[in-house]
C-alpha cells in the first residue's frame, strides 16, 4: 500500500483508497481468521470505507468490477513517473466521478482496476471516465508519450468482470500476487 515510508510507486504495486480510522477489520463477514477469504488488515480497513459509502438514502449497494485495460500496441509505457502520474490521477478521479477505487495494480503496459461505481453509472461510463481523463492528463503531463502514440495512449478495448464478494477477496489477493510473480 503506498502511504507513509512509501511515498513513491514501483511498477507492479496496488493501491487502495479512503481509509476508515479506528475500524477493527475481524468484524467484516468475509470469513473467520485464518480462513481463506480473510482479508487484510490495510484492505479490510478501505473495505469498510467503502462499505459506508455504499449505504444510501434509498439504497444499498454491491457492486464490484475488476477492469483491465491496456497500452496501444502494449508498450511498457508505464513506469517510474508516468505511473505515479497515473496512480494519483485514477484516485482523483475516481473521487470526482464517485466510483470507488478498492483497488488497482499498474504494470508497464497495462492496468488492473477493482472498482465499484454508483448503481446509476454504466460500467461503460465509468470506464469512459477513467481510461479517456487518464489517456488525457499523462498526454498533457508527458508529451513524450504523444510522439510515442497514434491517436491514442490506450487500446479501444477493455475487459470488465462483475465480482461478487467472495471473488472480491480474490481478485484482492491476485493484485497482491502480481508484484511476485512480476519479480518485483
Amino acid at each position: 500500500m503506498v502511504g507513509a515510508g512509501n511515498p513513491g510507486l514501483q511498477s507492479g504495486e496496488w493501491v487502495m483508497s479512503r481509509p476508515a480510522a479506528g475500524f477493527n477489520p475481524l468484524s467484516l463477514p468475509f470469513g473467520s481468521k485464518g480462513s481463506s477469504f480473510e482479508m487484510v488488515t490495510h484492505a479490510a480497513d478501505h473495505h469498510r470505507a467503502y462499505l459506508e459509502r455504499s449505504l444510501g438514502a434509498h439504497a444499498a449497494y454491491t457492486l464490484h468490477y475488476h477492469l483491465v485495460w491496456s497500452v496501444k500496441a502494449r508498450r511498457p509505457l508505464l513506469q517510474n513517473a508516468v505511473a505515479l502520474a497515473l496512480r494519483d490521477h485514477l484516485m482523483q478521479v475516481g473521487e470526482q466521478a464517485d466510483i470507488h477505487i478498492l483497488a488497482f495494480h499498474i504494470e508497464p503496459e497495462h492496468v488492473h482496476v477493482l472498482m465499484s461505481p454508483r448503481p446509476d453509472m454504466a460500467v461503460s461510463v465509468a470506464v469512459q471516465r477513467l481510461k479517456g481523463s487518464s489517456s488525457r492528463h499523462l498526454r498533457q503531463a508527458f508529451p513524450q508519450l504523444v510522439a510515442l502514440q497514434e491517436g491514442a495512449l490506450w487500446n479501444t478495448g477493455y475487459y470488465v468482470r462483475s465480482l461478487s464478494e467472495v471473488s472480491v477477496a480474490q481478485v484482492k489477493a491476485y493484485l497482491d500476487s502480481q508484484r511476485a510473480r512480476h519479480g518485483l
